[in-house]
């Protein structure tokens, strides 16, 4: 799951929502320094764990939206650095 986390990144126990309804938990979190971005790991059912699925992440008491990644999120040939 990659939040729109703003100045704060899920760290655990954070609720994960679709549409106000309540799917379960981040275990993890935290800035990807290399990706730019906020990235949290959550446990959800399947059937909402599809690339693209929009999300909420409650980060600090605020529903920041998010959304589920299609593929790792980390570049491998150092692109980025090199840029």
């Amino acid at each position: 799951v990659a939040p729109d986390a703003d100045a704060a990144d899920a760290h655990a126990y954070e609720p994960v929502a679709r549409e106000g309804v309540h799917l379960g938990w981040v275990t993890s979190g935290g800035y990807g320094h290399r990706v730019q971005r906020s990235l949290a790991l959550a446990y959800l059912p399947v059937e909402h764990s599809r690339p693209g699925t929009e999300l909420t992440v409650r980060i600090l008491g605020s529903d920041r939206p998010a959304k589920i990644v299609a593929q790792p999120v980390y570049d491998p040939g150092d692109g980025r650095l090199r840029a």
